[in-house]
């Protein structure tokens, strides 16, 4: 299962590479924890990416793993989740697509970069709303529960490592539907279904949940509205499908901090 890296009291295990020249570099560059080094390259990496620290400082990370995987203390964002009708955003991230979904096994939904079928590994003709979040390599890479559910199926869908940027959908149509990922599928408390899935990407295919981790079908786990579900070890986006239609309340290349609300609804 490869060795835990340290970030305070949170452990985290090693990244699960492709093989090859490229492959070995980004390990080199993310486990390397000789002094200086690792520090300038923790230093230069949040540079380039304008990554945010999030109050730490650059000695609490012992290499670019624990500095890409660090949280974020948002205790003040979860107060009142309880009075927020509807969805939040599950992921600080950018919107890549925000939909209708079409039901054809063959032919990729235009924007989106996936087939439902292709993308879940079964037929699922209920959904209808498909959203896109991509998380660029200097976002907070811990994905939360858009509302309170309950899961009813987790399983991993084995596929490539390749890059997931958006602005490849046009070469690659089917794009999240052949990395590497990892497939919840849920429902709220009104019983509407949602599935979130967690995409792979480049060279790098690790993906975590580690509330769902010898997960049973039938026993069915439940999160909280704002809750860590998961998070990547490099990497990437998260794909969330609803079984009605949801008008987009953002427009492609918007950005959404995560747990910010992402369109109203009401229950009861």
């Amino acid at each position: 299962m490869g060795e835990k890296y340290t970030v305070g009291m949170n452990t985290h295990q090693t990244p699960m590479l492709t093989r090859g020249l490229v492959a070995k570099l980004v390990r080199f560059l993310f486990l390397c924890r000789i002094p200086v080094l690792s520090t300038v390259i923790i230093f230069v990496y949040a540079k380039i990416m304008k990554a945010d620290y999030y109050g730490h400082k650059i000695q609490d990370f012992d290499c670019l793993l624990s500095f890409f995987l660090r949280k974020r203390d948002l205790t003040v964002k979860m107060r009142g989740q309880d009075l927020v009708q509807g969805y939040v955003s599950p992921a600080e991230s950018s919107i890549a697509f925000w939909g209708k979904l079409s039901h054809n096994a063959t032919m990729p939904i235009k924007g989106a970069g996936f087939t439902i079928a292709k993308l879940l590994d079964r037929e699922a003709p209920y959904f209808q709303t498909g959203i896109v979040f991509y998380l660029s390599p200097g976002n907070y890479h811990h994905v939360h529960a858009p509302v309170d559910m309950v899961v009813e199926d987790y399983y991993e869908v084995p596929g490539k490592l390749e890059s997931v940027a958006p602005q490849l959908i046009k070469r690659l149509p089917m794009l999240f539907a052949e990395n590497l990922r990892q497939v919840i599928l849920a429902k709220d408390d009104a019983g509407r279904q949602l599935a979130l899935v967690l995409v792979g990407a480049k060279n790098v295919g690790s993906i975590h949940c580690p509330k769902l981790a010898g997960f049973e079908p039938g026993v069915g786990v439940r999160f909280s509205k704002g809750e860590p579900v998961g998070f990547f070890s490099l990497g990437s986006t998260v794909v969330m499908l609803m079984d009605r239609h949801i008008e987009p309340g953002l427009d492609v290349g918007d950005t959404i901090d995560v747990i910010d609300p992402l369109f109203e609804e009401q229950y009861g």
